[in-house]
């Protein structure tokens, strides 16, 4: 059957008929090639389309070959697991794709089901690579569908996995495979300080975990050297296990511990690497104005370096140290210079702050501009029922996204992560969207996400056209959000920046950003040279941050949220219960507290212990640096119990790690390192002693103890990066140097053992989660999956191509026949006629 998209030009073929009936009645057949071109274009432009029957019955099996499924599942029987599901189901047509680090075909859509590969795959799990490869090679128009045959424990972002198979409409059906390993004993994690003093002793500590009671041998390694060997009874669960060392010489050291249990048939978790350096120059300074510290002592018992005043000093000073606590200073005795000073080390220099407050701290204190550095109040919120967060995305659909990262448009992987992030988010989360090439347009108005259907609808529309211009919805957006209620307001820009700046006022957009502190602005660079410059001065205005990334699915988690409570009195005594995610992680059970200052979290803070509904330990970030306050003296009557705490010094180190900036920040140099696979990248922010940015520097890194050495170019303004390949599984430290300015930096590395190694057994949580917001279903014993509708899907064919090729042939016939010289008749001699 034939549709015509254009049927109005139709009309026009009697006209052309007619003039063909009088060009053959008067013999001029020499137009009647040129008749019909004209036929054949007419009909082109009306747009034909023939209508075929495809099948719509017709699904993927995924079969997960990642190292966690093949300790539990051999290939074969995985392979037959999927056999029977295609047989439970003989409506539909199937093929098979096997994945792990990587994605491959095994049987196309249609052909025999062939057995898997029997060569080992790369032990990690890449959902999103397979149900992307899964998804091109589904026929067009066909309702297909995938079946994925996992244990859950994908090593990539399932969130991205998800959103693709949205985004396309597949629902996903999963069926459990895998089963957990019990007698498998883990080494979870190797702790040991990053410096230490020379001739100090410091402990190394390790966590094991096991499923049930047995023994094992506990050996440390320091340079390849045996240091000591210790038997150890494990429990059900962690067990904790300490070593004390002490490095003599000036350089650096690599601890290794490893685990060896009886019949551990997983070798690959069992030992974890840490690089010691020494140093003369502590990284943390101590501001405390007591006579006897306790916090002086925890320092000193977890061997860490540092350096003690009484007073805060001079930036200059500040910019030497990584970390500064403060214990023991009244908050109303803070100058308004030693504030500022605090601010800009963390802000613009990097470092991380910690405050530990008691009575004594806090008691008088009222407003003052130290409270905007922390991420808890201590006003009792005021609006109660306004939501928690509203976001705004401003994607980029220009031209550029038409290009193919691999095999996949980058416009598919934008709209792909854009979706990853939101499913993160809460239901009541005000979410709006914004698409913008030479024009923008609100895919989704500001409103609350919900289960996000609308928006992900909305994110399949949008399609790569036309230039860049970022300030029109970057001044709509920042307008918009102006007039929400919400508690915290953000906006998140996704582009290269690369935009048209003709009578553009961009002065006047980074000025409104600076006006509207209430909402924030964030970027994130797409490409390998995009517009640093112009998107680094966009989000300083606007306090947010700057991510330059080439891999679109890592789009930063957003969530937040926020507690609304009923006032109270500012301390509460009496003996309180510790909990939250660093009580039950590391350190096990804390001991009650007889006090504590009554704080409420900011929106965006990350509460790591809680007593009842109330924050003890909160962190947020303040431009650059980490900054965390512990709402409890560690000198007083209220933490008795935590000072004579066998664990109180890992406590502590605890709380110093939830504050150590992700690199050092000594000198304005702060590094951070991200381990990606085969490839490590390497970023530099760096800044002079007052916190400005430093341009031009010659900086050289060095990976210790290799001999890699690279440079780190400059990419923008004060921002350095190079990526290197990783190193081996092992602790490393990458020294970075200014080789014009004689600063240094120095950031461990830590390379572990593969993700897929930490954990067995079925996520079920995962699976059910894949299954449920995608549309599928988790197979029982019979295989079966959801009953298929329809037997078949009507698809339309354009073919006005084939008209236009045959039309053009026919013109060069025609043409060819009248530019042909044609040979005519000698004319009659007279002579002859007489």
């Amino acid at each position: 059957m034939i549709r015509f998209a254009a049927p109005a030009l139709l009309a026009l073929i009697p006209v052309v008929l007619g003039a063909g009936w009088w060009v053959l009645r008067n013999r001029a057949g020499r137009y009647a090639l040129r008749g019909l071109v004209i036929l054949l274009a007419l009909l082109a432009l009306a747009g034909p389309q023939l209508s075929l029957r495809r099948p719509e019955r017709c699904a993927y099996l995924l079969v997960d070959r990642s190292a966690s499924v093949a300790r539990a599942v051999s290939a074969a029987q995985l392979y037959d697991t999927g056999r029977r599901v295609a047989e439970a189901n003989a409506d539909r047509t199937f093929g098979m794709i096997e994945f792990a680090a990587d994605a491959s075909v095994v049987s196309s859509l249609g052909a025999p089901l062939r057995p898997l590969s029997s060569v080992r795959l790369d032990g990690e799990t890449n959902l999103t690579r397979a149900v992307d490869l899964a998804i091109r090679l589904l026929p067009a128009g066909a309702a297909g569908e995938l079946v994925l045959l996992s244990d859950g424990r994908a090593t990539d972002d399932v969130a991205a996995a998800i959103a693709a198979a949205q985004l396309a409409g597949v629902a996903v059906s999963v069926l459990p495979v895998g089963e957990e390993v019990p007698e498998d004993v883990t080494l979870v994690a190797f702790r040991a300080p990053s410096e230490v003093p020379v001739d100090r002793p410091f402990t190394l500590e390790g966590e094991i975990e096991a499923a049930v009671r047995g023994r094992a041998t506990v050996a440390l390694y320091r340079d390849g050297e045996l240091l000591r060997v210790d038997g150890a009874t494990l429990d059900p669960g962690r067990t904790f296990v300490s070593f004390t060392d002490t490095l003599v010489d000036d350089g650096s050291s690599v601890y290794q511990l490893v685990v060896k249990a009886e019949g551990d048939p997983i070798v690959e978790n069992d030992r974890l690497s840490r690089l010691v350096r020494t140093t003369t120059s502590p990284s943390i300074l101590l501001v405390d104005r007591s006579e006897t510290s306790i916090v002086e002592s925890l320092l000193e018992a977890a061997g860490l370096a540092f350096a003690r005043q009484r007073d805060v000093p001079s930036l200059e000073t500040l910019s030497s140290y990584s970390q500064l606590v403060l214990s023991g200073v009244p908050l109303d005795a803070l100058t308004s210079r030693e504030t500022s000073d605090i601010e800009r080390f963390a802000r613009n220099l990097g470092g991380g702050v910690l405050l530990i407050q008691g009575e004594d701290e806090v008691r008088g204190f009222a407003a003052s501009p130290i409270e905007d550095l922390l991420p808890v109040s201590y006003s009792v919120p005021e609006k109660e029922q306004e939501p928690s967060l509203a976001i705004v995305y401003l994607l980029d659909r220009s031209s550029s996204m038409r290009a193919l990262t691999g095999s996949v448009a980058k416009i598919r992987i934008l709209r792909n992560a854009a979706a990853a992030s939101i499913t993160l988010l809460p239901g009541d989360t005000l979410v709006g969207v914004i698409a913008f090439d030479d024009v923008h347009q609100w895919m989704v108005p500001i409103a609350p996400v919900g289960e996000g259907v609308s928006v992900y609808a909305a994110l399949r529309n949008i399609r790569a056209q036309g230039g860049t211009d970022i300030f029109f919805p970057l001044d709509d957006a920042l307008e918009r959000l102006a007039n929400v209620d919400a508690r915290s307001k953000h906006m998140i820009l996704i582009s290269d920046g690369k935009t048209t700046h003709e009578a553009r006022d961009f002065v006047g957009l980074l000025e409104r950003l600076r006006v509207h502190e209430e909402i924030t602005l964030s970027a994130i660079a797409l490409g390998e040279t995009p517009n640093l410059a112009l998107l680094g001065t966009l989000v300083e205005a606007g306090h947010g941050a700057l991510y330059h990334v080439t891999d679109f699915l890592k789009l930063p988690q957003l969530t937040m949220q926020v507690t609304q409570r009923l006032s109270r009195s500012r301390f509460v005594t009496g003996e309180v219960d510790v909990a939250g995610p660093l009580a039950d992680a590391a350190i096990g059970e804390i001991p009650p507290l007889q006090g504590y200052v009554l704080t409420y979290p900011r929106a965006s803070a990350r509460t790591g212990l809680w007593v009842g509904e109330d924050p003890l330990f909160s962190s947020w970030q303040v431009g650059l640096g980490p900054v965390s306050v512990l709402n409890t003296d560690l000198d007083g009557a209220w933490s008795e119990d935590w000072v004579v705490w066998p664990r109180a010094s890992a406590l502590f180190e605890a709380l110093l790690s939830a504050t150590t900036p992700t690199t050092q920040a000594a000198s304005g140099l702060r590094t951070s390192l991200a381990v990606d696979g085969a490839e490590t990248s390497l970023t530099v922010d760096a800044r002079d002693p007052s916190g400005n940015l430093a341009d031009f520097l010659d900086l050289e890194a060095r990976v210790l103890p290799t001999d890699v050495v690279f440079e780190v170019p400059q990419v923008g303004p004060g921002l350095y990066h190079a990526t290197f390949p990783t190193p081996a599984e092992g602790g490393y430290a990458l020294r970075l140097v200014d080789r014009g300015g004689g600063r240094t930096a120095t950031v461990s590395l830590a390379v572990p053992y593969r993700a897929e190694y930490r954990r067995t057994g079925i996520d079920r949580n995962a699976l059910d989660r894949i299954a449920r917001m995608t549309g599928g279903a988790i197979l029982d014993g019979d295989f079966a999956l959801p009953q298929a509708t329809g037997d078949g899907v009507t698809g339309r064919t354009p073919i006005d191509r084939y008209l236009l090729l045959a039309a053009l042939a026919l013109f060069l016939v025609d043409l060819g026949i009248r530019k042909i010289p044609r040979r005519r008749p000698l004319p009659t001699s007279s002579k002859g006629a007489a």
